[in-house]
């Protein structure tokens, strides 16, 4: 393995990254971390088809929550939210890698409590809502059912970005605070989260975070590497 100096981090630190490689490294990350939720996801609705016995999370908080269809506006936000990190790494090509390890260290904490710590939400009962609002909220019940809980990896995700924009565009970091809390609320308030899953976001995220900063700043320079050398092979 390439020794990795003072010099060599420079590579990474401070250069942008094309528009190609933002793309190429965000797509990556994004699909192999959906089609492993999917998996996992899939493995433990065949639990629930076998009866398995889930872990049950709500408290009598829990109840007195009302369900709000509206809310799902913010449930939907997170999806760019997610992406908006890769923004950064245009000027500064590390932090594009640190958010990829932030990621990657956040999605392989949560399979491993999805899978050996499985809960099953129990969502809202849509039959009397016919609002756009609860078509939409229907159109997430019916790809995720619910057995992805613990921990909330849209609080964890929307933990970890926010974190980045204050660190690194802290003029962005009110929107995204305010992102965090609406998406937060959304989770408990569309039903498809305990509220119990909520802390263990905010700690997951905060974990990704840290993960990432000295891990993905090593990364971005072996990338930075490969891009070079792609760039002069042509």
């Amino acid at each position: 393995m390439t020794e990795l100096t003072p010099s060599s981090l420079r590579i990474a630190r401070g250069q942008r990254c094309t528009p190609g490689e933002i793309t190429l490294v965000s797509l990556a990350t994004f699909l192999f971390a959906a089609i492993g939720y999917f998996v996992v996801s899939n493995h433990n609705a065949t639990l629930a088809a076998d009866g398995f016995a889930f872990y049950n999370l709500a408290i009598s908080w829990d109840d007195l929550i009302p369900f709000t269809p509206v809310f799902i506006l913010f449930y939907y936000a997170y999806y760019p939210v997610v992406f908006s990190v890769a923004a950064l790494g245009y000027r500064r090509r590390e932090v594009l890698y640190q958010a990829v390890v932030g990621y990657m260290t956040i999605t392989a904490i949560a399979w491993t409590c999805f899978i050996a710590f499985p809960v099953q939400m129990i969502q809202a009962d849509l039959g009397s809502c016919s609002t756009l609002f609860c078509k939409w909220v229907g159109g997430i019940y019916s790809v995720d059912p619910g057995y992805n809980v613990l921990p909330s990896l849209h609080v964890a995700h929307s933990t970890m970005v926010w974190l980045f924009f204050r660190r690194y565009a802290p003029r962005l970091a009110p929107l995204f605070a305010f992102l965090l809390v609406g998406i937060t609320m959304a989770t408990v308030l569309i039903k498809q989260h305990y509220l119990l899953d909520l802390p263990a976001g905010f700690l997951v995220g905060y974990v990704g975070y840290l993960a990432g900063l000295p891990l993905g700043l090593r990364v971005a320079t072996q990338a930075g590497r490969l891009f070079a050398e792609n760039v002069r092979s042509r």
